[in-house]
């Protein structure tokens, strides 16, 4: 694959609060770095974007713990700034002061401390993020049946595509009753493909070359999390590299599966005995009645 080489990136990781529904960057606190490419196709590392469409949309702490580890996601570069209350009175006193032609070391110390008060901090919508998780999984579910030939599933498709060309409310019974299973795939296709490019925007090739500067290689250049997660799944899907959701229904990994085996629908032996056990509750519970 042309520029095989794992892309150069570099993504901050904040200490971060919960505000209201707003996830923040904590200030004051060092600010760790890391390549999210060091999270794909890595032996003892589970790829990334497999992580996050493995979060639980509908629980808040799940989403804080993905990106106090990983990073905010970057798709809404949003800020908002720090309250100055805690600095209230000082900002009195010193309001004279700061604007005098001496500063004495003790003023320069209050204005580097106030300065970090008021500066701009990151802030990411917990429901943004919800929303990407289910995008995300939505579109590596579809590649999945694409994939393997099972049957389509037209809401998911229809949800997807109409995130980039909208659709009437009736549009969805006119797609079920005229489409026949090929023209379904084509249009399934479609989605995957609009919604990918769209979230690969900004992403880029780049020509590099060695440290000895005789020769070029070919990497690419990443602005965010989130299209770092796409290009990693991108290149999965190039790949022809596949994933599918454990059965078990109190699972959510996603585990590869190789040859198109269509047997294999569990991550682990033991998810299958354990869905094995509650199948068996269930027969006996309805058998009983």
């Amino acid at each position: 694959m042309i520029y095989s080489q794992k892309p150069e990136m570099e993504w901050a990781v904040h200490v971060c609060e919960m505000v209201g529904d707003k996830i923040a960057a904590q200030k004051g606190f060092p600010v760790a770095h890391y390549n999210p490419f060091d999270y794909h196709n890595v032996e003892g590392r589970r790829t990334l974007y497999l992580q996050f469409i493995e979060v639980d949309e509908t629980d808040t702490n799940e989403i804080f713990k993905f990106v106090s580890k990983y990073g905010f996601l970057g798709f809404k570069h949003d800020t908002e700034k720090v309250s100055l209350e805690p600095y209230k009175e000082e900002r009195k006193k010193y309001s004279d002061h700061l604007a005098s032609l001496r500063r004495t070391p003790e003023s320069d110390g209050f204005i580097k401390e106030l300065v970090t008060a008021i500066s701009w901090r990151d802030v990411e919508l917990i429901e943004d993020i919800r929303q990407e998780i289910l995008e995300m999984r939505t579109i590596v579910n579809i590649v999945h049946e694409i994939q393997s030939g099972t049957e389509i599933s037209l809401g998911p498709v229809f949800d997807l595509y109409s995130r980039a060309i909208p659709f009437d409310s009736t549009s969805i019974e006119e797609i079920q009753h005229e489409f026949d299973d090929q023209a379904l795939r084509f249009f399934a296709k479609s989605a995957v493909e609009l919604r990918i490019d769209t979230k690969l925007k900004g992403v880029h090739p780049h020509l590099g070359s060695n440290k000895d500067g005789n020769r070029f290689s070919g990497t690419w250049r990443v602005p965010t999390l989130l299209s770092a997660m796409y290009l990693m799944l991108y290149t999965d899907i190039v790949g022809s590299k596949m994933f599918r959701k454990c059965r078990n229904v109190t699972c959510n990994m996603y585990f590869p599966i190789y040859g198109n085996d269509a047997r294999k629908v569990y991550c682990s032996n033991n998810c299958a005995r354990l869905q094995a056990q509650r199948e068996y509750r269930q027969r006996k519970k309805r058998d009983e009645i």
